[in-house]
């Protein structure tokens, strides 16, 4: 075997997150995703209820549609909106935000097919389907990430659930790619995307966040994103 074979062997054998291929070290490497990917898919989880009840106010009567102002009427009043398509994919019935209950069945079915879904009845918690799936799923994450194969799947459904929410209640503009590294060296390379007038730009994928005072510098390092 050559030195370039046993490297490759060492590399092929060392334990990494199935979602980013980060190494993984210690007590870590029986988890399937690594921490980063673990808190990143928290928070887009924490966010989906909201989120949920945000697309929803879009399909009341006389909403306006989503990134657009309310156009008045010569009498003042606004306009009612078109039925928004793209709301009803995530949110109506067998829609994007169905994937939730899929996964919610899935884990109760490999962890105790027996088990009751659990009741969302924390102080300030919405006792909805949505926020019920959403609180089993974030209380069996820490599971999920040390058991489940499937994991990276789970996590990049959300992920694209958070995506596709985000891009409609809370429009962003396109800056350029991330030019933060990860510890190993690496560079991270995410699309860093900014909500116009926002005083801090954080990237979605590595965390890293600049503040108001970086931002220049952060404009003369980005490359325009395609």
């Amino acid at each position: 075997m050559t030195a370039s074979d046993a490297e490759l062997s060492a590399l092929s054998a060392q334990p990494a997150c199935i979602r980013c291929a980060h190494a993984l070290h210690g007590a870590d490497v029986i988890r399937y995703l690594c921490r980063v990917c673990e808190s990143r898919t928290q928070a887009h989880l924490a966010d989906l209820p909201d989120l949920y009840v945000q697309l929803h106010e879009m399909l009341e009567p006389g909403a306006p549609r989503a990134g657009s102002a309310s156009r008045g009427t010569r009498h003042g009043a606004a306009s009612p909106a078109p039925c928004n398509l793209e709301v009803l994919n995530l949110v109506a019935p067998g829609g994007r935000y169905s994937v939730l209950w899929s996964w919610t069945a899935d884990w109760r079915d490999l962890l105790d097919p027996d088990t009751q879904q659990p009741r969302n009845t924390g102080r300030n918690r919405c006792n909805t389907p949505i926020s019920r799936a959403v609180t089993f799923l974030r209380d069996k994450l820490s599971w999920a990430v040390e058991k489940h194969p499937a994991v990276d799947d789970f996590a990049a459904e959300v992920q694209r659930l958070w995506q596709e929410a985000t891009a409609i209640t809370n429009p962003r503009i396109r800056l350029g790619y991330c030019p933060a590294t990860h510890d190993d060296g690496t560079a991270c390379g995410a699309v860093l995307r900014a909500t116009p007038g926002a005083t801090a730009v954080s990237c979605d994928w590595c965390n890293t966040t600049w503040s108001e005072r970086h931002l220049i510098r952060l404009a003369q390092v980005l490359q325009p994103a395609a």
